[in-house]
């Protein structure tokens, strides 16, 4: 008897019957970015019933007095001098509903978790561009130019010395801040120079596992007195035929995160660890707004929020805007 293939195969146009996917109950991981922002700021609450506006002052020093006093002349009294720096906090909010039918038919095992999981990395990274956006605002007071073509060590210890120069104190453990884009990250740790990254650690210096390990867009390295984290939520310009990834430097009272009492963003730095706190409202039932009970869920964030620059004489902020030698 001659060789005769099956007669009916998954792709026979008569068995109209066949499941032609199958969906695997849970989605695929996205891209999403991290919320390090909150590592370069001085946190504030508002008390609730008292405005919408928190006001900061700050005394003015008393210069040394170098002329001597007059012998049986009591003088006259110094007068002090303060300054104010004021900050309105807003509010966020937004939300996703989602009907009956869509609930009871959609293939994931829980379409209402995973829009709370999506709308929660939505206001973290909300939260984290509202922080970056008041430093952005005032980078052209804030720039230090590079010292060479690339971002290097030198360039971390050229604003640590700056802010020391300036009296600008460290956060309270001891460092200063430091948020850069993983692709300036490789020319700071891959930095060849005398003195620099690699060099140190060869020679036994703090940070030997970053050339081999290093944290999923997070810790880099301490270096010069400034704590160095990762984050790809910086800004990005033109400069000419390369993109420029903006550095940020951050000492003691240089960015304020301030949040109406109990209204305040969840501080979360990695949705995917640590969820940002949304309402989910499940099972619900017919109203005046939902007469015929259409909407079966839904999720929302609601938050009272705001972001400001603490001194402007001098900036307890820098920047520095730097090509990366990857060519992205």
């Amino acid at each position: 008897m001659a060789y005769t293939p099956a007669g009916n195969l998954t792709t026979s146009s008569g068995l109209q019957h066949l499941i032609a996917v199958y969906y695997d109950r849970v989605a695929l991981t996205a891209l999403r970015k991290k919320f390090m922002f909150w590592k370069g700021v001085d946190t504030r609450t508002l008390p609730k019933k008292n405005g919408k506006t928190i006001q900061f002052y700050r005394y003015s020093q008393f210069g040394a007095n170098t002329t001597p006093t007059s012998e049986g002349d009591v003088g006259n009294s110094l007068q002090m001098q303060s300054t104010t720096v004021p900050a309105e906090v807003s509010q966020y909010a937004d939300f996703i509903s989602f009907s009956d039918l869509l609930v009871d038919t959609a293939p994931d095992n829980d379409i209402v978790a995973v829009g709370a999981d999506q709308l929660g990395y939505r206001a973290g990274l909300t939260v984290d561009t509202i922080l970056r956006n008041e430093v952005d605002s005032v980078a052209n007071n804030t720039n230090v130019p590079l010292l060479s073509q690339y971002f290097s060590s030198a360039d971390v210890a050229n604003v640590r010395h700056r802010f020391a120069g300036l009296d600008i104190r460290p956060f309270g453990d001891g460092y200063y801040k430091c948020l850069l884009h993983p692709y300036i990250a490789y020319d700071f740790i891959h930095d060849p120079s005398v003195g620099g990254f690699v060099d140190v650690v060869k020679q036994g210096g703090e940070g030997k596992n970053r050339l081999f390990q290093m944290e999923d867009r997070g810790f880099i390295a301490r270096w010069s007195g400034v704590e160095i984290w990762e984050s790809t939520n910086v800004h990005v310009g033109s400069g000419g035929n390369n993109n420029l990834y903006r550095v940020y430097f951050f000492g003691q009272e240089g960015l304020g995160a301030i949040d109406l009492a109990g209204r305040g963003p969840t501080r979360t730095e990695d949705q995917d660890r640590t969820k940002f706190a949304v309402n989910v409202v499940r099972e619900m039932t017919p109203s005046i707004a939902n007469p015929e009970g259409k909407i079966r869920a839904a999720v929302s964030y609601n938050f009272v929020f705001a972001a400001k620059v603490l001194d402007t004489n001098p900036y307890r902020i820098r920047t520095i805007n730097a090509p990366s030698s990857l060519g992205l």
